[in-house]
């Protein structure tokens, strides 16, 4: 839907495309905004533990199981992202969330 809707508003401001960047931590809406517009600039945000942890750093999951599993997929998502995803998502800047910056 918000791919859709951002298609849409491309379409009726085209001064968009000078003035604007599509962000998202969801590497599959950069993807689609890209399949669907490839002059839509766009941008991929990452937030480190952005799967197991809230924002706050608290976990998400109370059940250490659970907790663990996304832990292993964080560190997966933080791999991919780094290595290949920015790539095959067709970004053109890989934004990091701003609490990380200066840690």
């Amino acid at each position: 839907q918000a791919v859709d809707a951002l298609k849409q508003l491309y379409q009726e401001f085209p001064d968009l495309y000078n003035s604007s960047i599509v962000c998202s931590f969801m590497p599959d809406v950069v993807y689609k905004m890209r399949q669907a517009d490839k002059n839509v600039v766009t941008a991929l945000t990452h937030r480190p533990w952005q799967l197991s942890h809230l924002g706050d750093g608290t976990p998400r999951f109370s059940s250490c199981w659970k907790h663990y599993l996304y832990v292993v997929m964080d560190v997966i998502l933080d791999w991919s992202l780094h290595s290949f995803l920015w790539r095959l998502c067709g970004v053109s800047a890989f934004l990091i969330q701003k609490n990380f910056v200066s840690q």
